[in-house]
């Protein structure tokens, strides 16, 4: 019974993680995403029961059921204030099956093996959607699975441009691969999870979302501190550190198109894919950047026309003209759930904070970070297995290692004394 819970905990956190349901969805079957999520959770609590974890919950796991409790219970109170809004509902509908699979994910994810079956897949949809966005980089008129009606560039003309991978969206691609990885890095084999962040690495790039290569620069920073990457000494740490540290300038900067045109990969790619680099982050000027900007000051009108509990779920998708809300998921939090869900958001900091789980905080770090590029991060369907697995059971690993680190400390205390005894003279 173990093997199989572990096969479908596997194959539900890969189709997930994958965003597979927008590929059910080409198949015009008339139904929506979160209707196709639906029976997965049922599936969990299913094989919770069987496996006697049902009704067990440590320490994570509790403070973790206790805020996204919180979180769903805030997106009630300000659905009310929407008046019934149809985007309103939908939009809180899909945040309350989202957050029900990862709760009974977490309710399987009490067994050990179950949980790491859960991160491999989560590792294994990264792989993916990686290697599918290089299918698409390499060659420029391949079409994955899903039809052109959901394909953001529809006419490539035979030239490299921005890869939008598993997940349509060349950031979201960018982003959530890189979730995917910090993720499932820790419960990977060690000497292959550097060759693995570099794999995924060279996809996100071939994204080209800033933010998305920001934030992928930053999780091998984390991994190298937390040594994930290498021997964990000192200096080797340092050289991670320094050069991913470089890689991140040269992009903030806008010096990546020389390295692009020294390698003579310059005429395979459109000008567009090469003008995103050319501008330094923080001062880019690109119709993107600009709208973003808009978006973001209508967002931050729309919480202090309704600060305490905000407009209502998926309210600021009607910022605008591009139905996209307002690219910053604190902004998008502030606007639609106002200060209260903003505060229960940065609630969720609590579990790894109160548990010193260091690669917990740090992934909350990534997320948050990342998140202010990027909108609608918390409601995408792959935070269903990556947010849970990220906060709980990153927590979990630490406190494994840190409980094995004291039973070794010690047993070997014992040995001191046993060695440090005087020998007993013989008769």
């Amino acid at each position: 019974m173990r093997f199989i819970a572990a096969i479908a905990i596997f194959l539900t956190a890969f189709a997930i993680t994958a965003n597979m349901h927008i590929y059910v969805q080409s198949l015009r079957l008339f139904i929506y995403a979160w209707h196709i999520f639906v029976p997965v959770i049922p599936i969990h609590l299913a094989l919770a029961l069987f496996m006697g974890t049902l009704l067990q919950a440590d320490r994570a796991t509790s403070l973790y059921y206790l805020w996204a409790i919180l979180f769903l219970l805030v997106i009630g109170i300000s659905l009310m204030s929407a008046t019934g809004s149809a985007a309103s509902i939908s939009e809180a509908t899909r945040y309350a099956t989202t957050f029900g699979i990862g709760l009974s994910f977490l309710a399987v994810a009490q067994h050990r093996t179950l949980a790491i079956a859960g991160a491999l897949g989560i590792g294994f949809a990264t792989l993916v959607a990686a290697g599918i966005s290089f299918a698409e980089f390499l060659n420029p008129d391949f079409t994955a699975i899903v039809d052109q009606r959901y394909e953001r560039d529809q006419i490539k003309e035979g030239v490299i441009s921005r890869v939008g991978g598993l997940h349509i969206n060349p950031n979201s691609n960018a982003r959530f691969m890189t979730f995917g990885m910090f993720v499932s890095c820790f419960f990977l084999p060690k000497k292959f999870r550097l060759l693995f962040c570099l794999f995924v690495g060279a996809a996100v790039f071939t994204t080209v979302s800033r933010s998305g290569m920001l934030t992928w620069a930053l999780a091998m920073i984390m991994l190298t501190y937390l040594g994930q990457l290498g021997s964990g000494k000192a200096h080797t740490k340092l050289i991670g550190v320094v050069g991913i540290s470089v890689l991140g300038l040269l992009l903030t900067t806008g010096q990546i198109p020389k390295l692009i045109n020294y390698t003579g990969m310059d005429e395979y790619m459109s000008e567009s894919m090469i003008d995103r680099l050319s501008s330094g982050f923080f001062d880019q000027g690109d119709e993107s950047t600009g709208a973003r900007k808009e978006l973001v000051g209508l967002g931050v009108e729309m919480y202090s026309d309704n600060p305490i509990i905000g407009a209502g779920p998926g309210q600021s998708r009607a910022l605008g003209d591009t139905g996209l809300g307002s690219h910053n998921m604190l902004i998008q939090i502030a606007a639609e759930l106002g200060t209260v869900g903003l505060l229960v958001y940065f609630g969720l900091f609590l579990v790894p904070l109160s548990l010193r789980s260091s690669k917990a905080m740090s992934f909350f770090v990534l997320l948050t970070v990342s998140g202010m590029f990027a909108h609608d991060v918390l409601g995408k369907a792959v935070i269903a297995f990556i947010l849970p697995a990220g906060i709980v059971l990153l927590s979990k690993l630490d406190l494994q290692q840190h409980q094995s680190r004291t039973h070794n400390s010690r047993s070997n205390k014992k040995r001191r004394r046993r060695s440090s005894r005087p020998a007993v003279a013989r008769a």
